[in-house]
């Protein structure tokens, strides 16, 4: 009441994405800044749109960067979406989708289906919608829900087996915080025994400890939710939140003239006519910007962040760098962490810091099973059904029946090794095909007629036969042909003589003529007086070379015919080089 009601330096909150837009216009108009401790809407990103936003939280664009790296990491190829049909949901599926399509250029990533749950769904209203997907071959889930119909959901999908062996459920920090509310009991969270999800790294560090010790000091009949081990995230960040609002206040007080004066706005708001809120009676703050700005630059140390600084600290738009992701397991009723994901080194292993190092440990996924599911189950249709021919005519060493009905045999385990490469199991069923009543022209006429799906054995790839089915590897060559790039050399360089002169070759020429040198001057020098004297003596050039084949007392004959065979040597080298470079020129790429 009275003037003190007229003045608003600083927001902080609110509590959720969906109110932060409420009044984030207001805040501008005002030039009130907004210091948020848990709105997570990547759009408030938007320097230009949302310039008195700054966010002490993470942003969603960077969770969804978690749930991305995390399909990467386990090769899951497609998965579904469910998300709540509101500003929170709708933004953060876009940032996912967008994510995934700039993935798919390396690795096939995608939606197979995107759901929106309506925050203020029945229970019917989720039956129907799992029962939609009941029928999908997609079981890989991304959960970004933050009402609290997400228990509900959790519920009826256990229920309706969607989250038994073969399934994967990833959940967001806005679901996984609904389950770790006071009201839900330990026998509801071990029917989720095997769901993962991404949640604000929280790190033990002696800030983090001192406030521990703070709060369960609290008496939980004056304060609600005081004295319990479990403490939300946004908690952590909203203690953290009022203490950058405290720095950069203290922080501005000690600027010689630093005020914070109003002014009444240029176009008032109407009044709610004595209701609770009555914005009419707010002023402008003049120093609104000033404030603004010292928040941006306050760094100072938190309870929350990426050890071992647990920095505070804010980039251009307003977003707090360094937030850190943990990547955790429900097993029975709480939370298991597999690993950590950190802002520009991707997922990190537990006991590590080094982006190389990104082994997650091993999770248990639902159905309480460490089977690792493919994210693909077989659809409800039928199986393949697979001709494989057997009798006199058939080559055991191919295609086998043993006394009990299987089938061994090369081209039975080409076919069964393949489909274990899938990423998907796929049913299929093998049926013999006798040949006594039938020929193997029979048997390719009723691949032809789809009585069969396919058919697996020693059966020869004719014209005819290629016309009506497919073959496939190891039977006929697949046609393809591989492109490289080629390093076309110039057969005009007039150096190219050279080429082959190396300088090993050139050292091994010189160690091959003095060796061979005195190798002679040991054997001929007590008889031939042109190597009389010592080593030394005769180590000149022209004794050195006078060891070739051709012996001559002319010293100057004897250089004539080194180098006249020095020469022959060199133009068989280069003749035999330029041979090559004219008549091979296809040099593979190195890279290649």
């Amino acid at each position: 009441p009275g003037g003190a009601a007229r003045q608003r330096l600083l927001l902080v909150g609110p509590q959720f994405s969906s109110q932060a837009h409420s009044i984030i216009d207001l805040c501008r108009d005002y030039q009130v800044p907004m210091l948020s401790y848990s709105a997570t809407d990547p759009t408030f990103s938007s320097k230009g749109q949302f310039p008195f936003f700054v966010r002490l939280s993470h942003s969603d664009q960077m969770e969804m960067e978690v749930v991305a790296d995390l399909l990467e990491y386990y090769d899951w190829h497609q998965a579904i979406m469910i998300f709540s049909d509101d500003e929170f949901g709708h933004n953060g599926m876009d940032s996912l989708t967008n994510i995934l399509m700039a993935k798919s250029q390396q690795l096939p990533l995608q939606f197979s289906n995107k759901v929106a749950l309506d925050p203020r769904a029945s229970q019917e209203g989720i039956k129907q919608l799992l029962r939609a997907m009941q029928s999908s071959e997609t079981s890989v889930f991304v959960v970004h829900v933050a009402s609290t119909n997400v228990l509900f959901l959790f519920e009826e999908a256990q229920r309706m087996g969607l989250m038994s062996e073969g399934y994967v459920w990833i959940s967001t920090e806005g679901s996984i915080s609904h389950l770790m509310g006071a009201d839900v009991n330990s026998t509801y969270l071990s029917t989720l025994t095997g769901m993962m999800g991404t949640r604000v790294a929280i790190r033990d560090n002696p800030r983090l400890q001192e406030f521990r010790r703070s709060w369960k000091a609290l008496d939980p009949k004056k304060y609600p939710g005081a004295a319990t081990d479990t403490v939300s995230p946004y908690a952590l960040l909203g203690y953290d939140a009022m203490w950058v609002a405290a720095r950069a206040l203290h922080n501005l007080s000690h600027i010689p003239g630093a005020r914070f004066p109003f002014r009444p706005p240029r176009s008032p708001l109407p009044s709610d006519a004595g209701g609770s809120t009555d914005f009419a009676r707010l002023n402008v703050s003049r120093g609104g910007i000033t404030l603004l700005e010292a928040l941006a630059k306050t760094q100072m140390e938190g309870i929350i962040g990426t050890p071992p600084s647990i920095a505070i600290a804010f980039d251009k738009n307003h977003d707090r760098v360094g937030v850190s992701y943990e990547v955790v397991n429900l097993l029975a009723s709480k939370f298991e962490t597999l690993g950590y994901w950190e802002q520009g080194k991707g997922l990190v292993a537990l006991e590590s810091h080094d982006s190389s190092n990104s082994t997650l440990k091993p999770a248990v996924w639902p159905g309480n099973t460490s089977k690792f599911p493919r994210g693909w189950l077989p659809s409800k249709g039928k199986a393949l059904r697979i001709a494989v021919p057997f009798g006199p005519a058939t080559v055991a060493q191919y295609v086998n029946r043993t006394p009990d009905g299987n089938f061994t045999g090369f081209c039975v385990e080409v076919f069964q090794r393949a489909m274990a490469l899938l990423p998907y199991p796929v049913g299929y069923s093998l049926v013999p095909y006798d040949f006594q009543s039938n020929s193997y022209e029979d048997l390719v006429r009723s691949v032809a007629d789809k009585e069969f799906d396919g058919a697996i054995g020693d059966i020869t790839v004719t014209a005819d036969r290629a016309q009506t089915v497919d073959f496939t590897q190891p039977f006929m060559e697949s046609g393809l042909g591989l492109v490289v790039p080629v390093l076309q050399g110039d057969p005009t360089n007039p150096w190219a003589f050279l080429y082959p002169f190396t300088a090993s070759m050139w050292a091994l020429m010189i160690a091959s003529i003095f060796f061979t040198a005195a190798v002679i001057w040991y054997l001929e020098h007590n008889q031939n007086l042109d190597f009389g004297g010592g080593p030394t003596t005769t180590s000149s050039p022209p004794a050195s070379g006078s060891h070739l084949p051709a012996w001559s007392a002319r010293k100057s004959s004897t250089w004539a015919q080194c180098l006249g065979r020095f020469v022959v040597i060199s133009l068989a080298l280069c003749g035999s080089h330029r041979h090559l470079q004219l008549h091979c020129q296809s040099y593979l790429h190195p890279h290649c």
